[in-house]
């Protein structure tokens, strides 16, 4: 059967969130994460560095590479930087001690 780009998306979309248990965010998440090969961990990071929090960072390029994925991470689930870590903790990834 033929589908349009929308309907493949939205197909695909259904498809990610089935696999995550249906936590949509999650999907969004482990999407982005996956494509540009960060953790949880610099996700939370970022996102307190973007609210002006001191976040140690190993390096000038990590630190950066860091806020980038937290404004995808926002963009693409309409989450804010203050509720990013809160969905984080809600979920235990990111936090010190964790491989998730």
């Amino acid at each position: 059967m033929a589908l349009s780009k929308a309907g493949h998306d939205l197909i695909e979309g259904q498809a990610k969130a089935s696999a995550a248990g249906g936590d949509v965010v999650l999907a969004k998440l482990a999407a982005v994460r996956k494509e540009r090969g960060q953790s949880w961990a610099q996700l939370r990071r970022g996102c307190l560095d973007l609210l002006g929090l001191e976040v140690k960072h190993s390096t000038a390029s990590v630190a950066a590479s860091s806020r980038a994925f937290a404004r995808k991470a926002a963009a693409e689930t309409g989450l804010t930087f203050e509720q990013l870590p809160g969905w984080l903790d809600e979920k235990c990834l990111g936090v010190s001690g964790t491989r998730a």
